[in-house]
């Protein structure tokens, strides 16, 4: 009895939106429909919100407990009655119904229905019997209608609201908060006096508040700051407000205003999600104030829409509700609410909370962008560990190459001198031979003798030729693999280009001679300025993807030689570039190979790509001499289609 009733206009179709959501888990794992029935555009009721909810939640939950399967609808109809309109609200469910004598002190405290069977349904009879109470404090009645194992019908009245729709005004609220602005925050009224008006009709009371909402506004040295880091321009932060009502719209923009946020409204659910429909690149969503009761999409339904695009630490979302039960609040975090504003809004409250959690999102944004650079480093880095691991790897590895090679230069070059100067001590020896029997037998002897003797001279000169020659290859081959291990050569320093390009030749000519014909052409005498190991390393990686590429654009014809690598080197003489470099030595390294694609082409120089089969090939050898030029502040440019060959050309400057 000493209970007061908070009366405002009630959009009855989002409330009863609400109750249904409360009361799915009543429903569990029964064949029920819970259905909502009014119409989005239903006329506002004049009822204390909160106590609404309540009788709602009584009835429906009532309904759902005494049927197993079907549906339980909600309903609302306008009615003509002595006083004028009323509403007239039908909760009706398909249950197990109640029996006629049963009907009579269903409201009573404490009723229950009789007999076993029902029984086991439970329930402390104090639920409709409260609702009784409520429905009779906003002047309306309630009423029931059932037939045993048909369903039951549960009937209240409520009135009308006289205001339009669409406004939601508690006159001492807003008057409350205009008196609290003018105290602690110096609000001042800009070309209007509020005490001269006087107020005759709904539609001038409402256009005369949305007017002096949007005339409040507080003196600028009295402006809270936007409680952001320096670096972060409150101006460039965009909040979204959604609610239906044009007046809270507009308090809340005069709020938010005075930190300098940019602000969007929207009035419905629906328009609120179009607008995040339609961002474009670079616009966006900070924050939303959203309003939980709304017609047609509630501030629930917004929200679960929401997160299926945004997580809450990227778009914060701050509920506007008059309702404050824990189960409301334990719906909103559910659907993914950060936080919640209870109605009527506090300006302290409302700058407080937006602050917070706009200073959250900063602080996530600002710890994802630190993430992301630490993230970035460390693949840059992890990537120079790959690259320095390689490269030790590589100088290990040819290292031990090299002291190998050196120690089989060595013994092979013994045996070889002691050839070399056996063959030529054999030839002396066997012309002396034959001109020692030239003079023996003089023209006494039978032409076709002295003719046997020739032939078998001839026969040995040739083998000596053949000896001299195998001897003379053996001799340059060991050069070369001197040269070659030659790895400990950190010094820059000038060689001979020629003698270089030569021995990376005999190195990669060994393996495929039989296959390939190989063609230098340079002068003997030109020289250049290198890092001699590093270098001759790099020429041979990129003569060796060229032999790759000739064997396996032949793979299928095992005939004689079937490609050709050419090397050739000339100057050049280029426009001056950014180091002021306008003299080249460019070393043209040509294959008549399978050629490349165009993405093998843009990535041929990246760290372990490769076109090999698996085994085959690490994908180092072109990265490594792509460094290599680089650390001699030269360049590798590369021309090919796919089975017309490759052309790679390596630069060298020639003003250092």
């Amino acid at each position: 009895q000493s209970l007061t009733l908070q009366k405002r206009p009630i959009d009855l179709c989002s409330i009863v939106d609400v109750v249904l959501i409360l009361c799915k888990p009543l429903v569990a794992s029964k064949s029920l429909q819970l259905i909502n029935a009014v119409d989005s555009e239903f006329p506002r009721v004049n009822a204390d919100e909160n106590r609404l909810q309540q009788v709602l939640y009584n009835l429906i939950g009532n309904g759902v407990k005494f049927t197993d399967k079907g549906s339980v609808t909600i309903s609302a109809e306008l009615c003509d009655g002595s006083s004028g309109q009323y509403v007239r609200v039908q909760v009706k469910d398909t249950g197990i119904g109640i029996p006629d004598h049963a009907q009579t002190g269903i409201f009573n405290s404490f009723q229950q229905v009789e007999g076993s069977e029902r029984r086991s349904y439970g329930g402390s009879g104090l639920g409709l019997a409260v609702s009784k109470q409520l429905i009779e404090l906003h002047g309306g009645e309630i009423s029931l209608s059932s037939v045993l194992d048909e369903g039951s019908t549960f009937c209240f009245t409520l009135p009308m609201t006289s205001s339009p729709r669409g406004l939601s005004i508690n006159d001492s609220l807003i008057n409350q908060s205009i008196e609290n602005n003018l105290t602690a925050h110096a609000v001042v009224f800009d070309n209007m006096d509020v005490n001269e008006f006087t107020v005759d009709t709904e539609k001038q009371a409402l256009s005369l508040g949305f007017e002096a909402a949007k005339n409040i506004v507080p003196t600028e040295n009295m402006a809270p700051s936007a409680g952001l880091s320096p670096n972060t321009d409150a101006s460039n932060l965009h909040i979204l407000v959604v609610d239906d009502e044009p007046v809270n719209r507009q308090v809340l923009l005069n709020h938010l205003g005075v930190l300098h946020y940019q602000v969007s409204v929207a009035s419905s659910g629906a328009e609120a999600l179009a607008l995040f429909d339609n961002l474009t690149e670079g616009q966006g969503f900070d924050l939303i104030l959203l309003d939980v009761m709304m017609p047609r999409m509630s501030g629930f339904e917004v929200c679960a829409s929401l997160r299926e695009r945004y997580p809450a630490q990227e778009l914060p979302v701050i509920f506007l509700t008059a309702k404050n039960q824990v189960t409301d609040m334990v719906i909103g975090f559910d659907v993914g609410a950060n936080d919640f504003i209870s109605k009527p809004v506090a300006k302290e409250e409302l700058i407080a909370r937006v602050k917070l959690h706009l200073q959250l999102l900063e602080v996530n944004r600002n710890l994802e962008k630190k993430v992301k650079q630490r993230t970035q480093d460390l693949l840059e880095k992890n990537k120079q560990l790959e690259t320095t691991q390689s490269q030790l790897m590589h100088s290990e590895k040819m290292a031990s190459l090299a002291t190998l090679v050196a120690g089989i230069a060595h013994e092979i070059n013994n045996p070889t001198n002691m050839t070399n100067a056996s063959v030529f001590n054999l030839d002396r020896e066997l012309t002396r031979l034959q001109n020692f029997i030239a003079e023996l037998i003089h023209d006494d002897v039978d032409p076709e003798i002295g003719e046997a003797f020739n032939q078998r001279f001839d026969v040995l000169f040739g083998s000596l030729d053949i000896m001299r020659d195998g001897t003379t290859r053996i001799i340059r081959l060991v050069e070369g693999l001197r040269l070659f291990s030659s790895l400990d050569d950190t010094e820059y320093q000038k060689i001979n280009l020629g003698s270089v390009l030569y021995t990376c030749q005999v190195v990669v000519q060994a393996s495929y001679s039989e296959q390939i014909d190989f063609k230098l052409e340079v002068d003997p005498q030109l020289e250049v300025y290198c890092y001699r190991a590093p270098f001759n390393q790099a020429i041979i990686n990129i003569m060796v993807n060229g032999c790759q590429a000739i064997v396996a654009q032949y793979e299928d014809d095992e005939s004689a030689k079937s490609g050709v690598l050419s090397v050739d080197v000339k100057q050049v003489d280029d426009e001056i570039d950014a180091s002021g470099q306008n003299r080249w030595l460019c070393i043209c390294i040509s294959d008549t190979g399978c050629g490349m694609s165009a993405e093998s082409r843009q990535r041929i120089f990246e760290p372990f790509y490769t076109t090999r089969k698996v085994g085959e090939g690490i994908g180092l050898g072109s990265s490594m001499a792509y460094g290599v030029i680089e650390q001699h502040k030269g360049r590798i440019e590369v021309e090919s289609e796919l089975g017309e060959g490759t052309l790679i050309r390596v630069y060298l400057p020639l003003n250092l």
